[in-house]
């Protein structure tokens, strides 16, 4: 499938287009569960130097 404006025009184009879609929303859910687990991590340790929590 190319790069461009059109819709699928058969249904192996919509199957790749499909596919496509699934791979990038995959990447996108990826990027945000590693950001946010990355801050959490950051965050709950800058927490825990702030009150001396030992554990």
């Amino acid at each position: 499938m190319c790069s461009s404006n059109e819709l699928p025009t058969n249904d192996n184009e919509l199957i790749d287009y499909v596919n496509v879609v699934k791979g990038i929303k995959r990447e996108q859910i990826n990027y945000i569960e590693y950001y946010w687990k990355g801050r959490f991590i950051k965050e709950t340790n800058r927490f825990d130097k702030s009150k001396f929590i030992k554990v």
